[in-house]
């Protein structure tokens, strides 16, 4: 659910820029869809290139303007949005921190929650083992 709200803002920012000049109009929505799904910088990092800016993402797109010369190619340099969920959840220490005591928490009123219902059965058994000893004396 986080990463397709992720990928839905990214998209809308990325409409935003468009429609405000910053990335080019002539840009088709479908190529920014593909460049955002392919997210060529997620878990590829090397030594050749220089690190990304965390949550930008460098296109590079080449058009042939006549197919017989070689010398007719174009390219144009694009920056997309790509918002990234481990970047946006653990880039701020004092937020970081905050989650893990959240999750320890959170593990903790998960224990108390099953021991809270291990105690319940075992109430609801003692209950109707209670109920069928006293059906017994009853005449």
């Amino acid at each position: 659910m986080k990463l397709k709200t992720l990928d839905e803002t990214s998209k809308k920012v990325n409409q935003l820029l468009q429609g405000s000049k910053i990335i080019p109009d002539r840009l088709p929505n479908q190529v920014i869809d593909v460049a955002m799904q392919a997210d060529v910088g997620k878990g590829m990092r090397n030594n050749s290139h220089p690190p990304q800016v965390a949550h930008v993402m460098n296109l590079t797109i080449e058009s042939d303007k006549s197919k017989k010369s070689k010398s007719g190619k174009k390219s144009l340099q694009i920056s997309l949005l790509r918002l990234r969920l481990a970047e946006v959840e653990f880039s701020d220490h004092l937020l970081n921190a905050k989650r893990g005591q959240i999750r320890n928490l959170m593990s903790k009123v998960k224990k108390l929650d099953s021991q809270y219902q291990a105690i319940q059965q075992e109430l609801a058994i003692i209950e109707a083992q209670a109920a069928w000893r006293s059906s017994w004396y009853e005449d």
